[in-house]
């Protein structure tokens, strides 16, 4: 492994490309592009204080939770621009739109943090959205991102 350079533009530039092609794979519905954006045993944390995924045996691994959570989401849309850092992490906020059986979209408004090793690849992911962050389609309310 090369050491990286975490304040060079260039860096940033790549983790905010993986964060876009993150969001991507789920608006093609490609668990599998999703997976691969993962180094093996990362740890998914989603909701924020929940660890689904943490390379053990006894937990999912990404391939099973994206396979799960990929049927439902009927399209994804950035609300601000990815944030990079002079580190390893990239920060954004997000809305999921959740397609819900016999009923209205849930709506999902998140902000995710992935921290991607040296090889460009997400190693912690980090969702943060709680239940008030959660809201029926028909009740949603055009707002300011800050909202």
């Amino acid at each position: 492994m090369t050491d990286v350079d975490y304040t060079a533009a260039s860096w940033q530039l790549t983790m905010k490309a993986g964060v876009e092609r993150y969001l991507q794979a789920f608006n093609d519905h490609d668990a599998a592009a999703l997976d691969a954006l993962f180094a093996e045993g990362a740890l998914v944390e989603d909701p924020y204080g929940t660890t689904v995924c943490d390379g053990t045996a006894t937990s999912k691994t990404v391939r099973e939770f994206f396979e799960g959570l990929v049927p439902m989401i009927a399209a994804v849309q950035l609300d601000a621009p990815i944030r990079g850092s002079d580190g390893d992490a990239a920060a954004f906020c997000f809305e999921l739109e959740i397609a819900v059986p016999e009923g209205p979209p849930m709506v999902v408004r998140a902000i995710d943090v992935m921290k991607f090793n040296r090889e460009g690849k997400i190693y912690h992911m980090q969702a943060f959205h709680g239940s008030l962050d959660r809201m029926v389609e028909s009740a949603r309310v055009t707002s300011s991102p800050g909202a």
